[in-house]
């Protein structure tokens, strides 16, 4: 499957979201995955050399999309937390398994949480928001590039044609520990959310993005047209688009306490325990039984003779010796190489 599009079904007048994820048409494998289950959005761009991204990608979409199905998800501390798992889990499958060594992701994700969404994010993959008429970017760039930005060293016109562009400083699996970028923004009326890959945005001018945004009012179709447009630009990469009108999706509430699933294996030792006492109590309840009196046979009285006289000679008793006293003595954090090959063109840059 190439192009992979999501709409809800069954809602009346325009659907409060949408998206679409296509391979494009230089690449042979998509290596984009995304989760749409609100209250969480999410896009995950994978990278490293044969379709390591891919598997990388898919862990970190699978264990948040398990994560929000189970309610383990309901507050923005639980998705950080969730983004860590992951982080872990990626990066062990990559230290254990040569094939995969030096696999990551990026990771852009949504949580809708009452009048506000929250964003969790590492990587280059991006969020936007379309308020007013006017488009504006969330999230901040994890790259090399991004960075020689914001010190001075390099032009916002330099980022699209800078040739270490596609180094990636901050991404989940890069590196054992992950710092998760965190944003909150009040939700207003007429608010839309663009989360994406990097296959649109290093395609599509900003001003189309923008324009497609204002004028599509149905978001999957608005997802779709922006897939489009990058497949039209040349298709060089792979591109997610997700679009989302968050004041029509319900969210978590501010003060949610996530559902804990109790482990099977904790409810099966559990009712076993149970189920032991209670035939213990039993076994007692049957063998306790009153046993009979033994008679007490007393010892035969015998006279005393007469005693002779005795003087105990006077002991004179020794002072005890004096027992001493005892005292008591009372991006950004950097990533680990993640080598870009072929399928993806894209690495992290190795630790300082």
């Amino acid at each position: 499957m190439t192009s992979t599009e999501v709409a809800p079904h069954g809602s009346s007048g325009v659907p409060p979201y949408g998206a679409r994820s296509d391979v494009g048409r230089v690449r042979d494998v998509n290596e984009d995955r995304f989760v749409v289950h609100p209250p969480l959005f999410l896009v995950a761009d994978g990278m490293g050399g044969q379709n390591a991204g891919d598997v990388a990608a898919g862990m970190t979409a699978d264990m948040l999309e398990a994560a929000v199905v189970d309610g383990t998800i309901a507050t923005p501390a639980d998705l950080r937390s969730a983004i860590e798992r992951a982080n872990r889990a990626v990066h062990d499958r990559a230290a254990t398994d040569d094939d995969l060594a030096g696999m990551g992701t990026t990771c852009t994700a949504m949580l809708i949480v009452g009048s506000r969404i929250h964003l969790a994010h590492a990587g280059d993959s991006r969020a936007y928001l379309l308020r007013d008429g006017g488009l504006r970017q969330l999230t901040v760039d994890h790259t090399l590039v991004q960075r020689l930005v914001d010190e001075g060293r390099a032009s916002a016109e330099d980022v699209a044609r800078h040739p270490q562009r596609n180094v990636i400083l901050r991404a989940v699996g890069a590196a054992a520990d992950l710092e998760v970028e965190e944003l909150d923004v009040d939700i207003r009326p007429g608010d839309r959310v663009l989360l994406c890959s990097d296959g649109l945005t290093g395609a599509v001018p900003t001003d189309e993005i923008a324009a497609t945004l204002r004028d599509v009012a149905d978001p999957a179709a608005a997802a779709a047209r922006l897939v489009d447009l990058a497949n039209a630009a040349g298709g060089a990469d792979n591109v997610t688009a997700i679009v989302v009108d968050p004041e029509r999706v319900t969210g978590t509430s501010p003060g949610a306490v996530p559902r804990r699933r109790e482990p099977w294996r904790r409810r099966f030792v559990g009712a076993a325990l149970a189920i032991l006492a209670a035939v213990v109590l039993a076994l007692a309840a049957a063998r306790q039984v009153t046993a009979p009196a033994v008679p007490v046979t007393p010892p035969p009285t015998t006279t005393p003779g007469p005693a002779s006289p005795s003087v105990a000679p006077s002991i004179p008793a020794s002072p005890s010796p004096a027992v001493p006293s005892q005292s008591v003595a009372s991006r950004s954090v950097l990533a680990s190489d993640v080598s870009g090959g072929p399928a993806s063109g894209r690495s992290a840059s190795p630790s300082a």
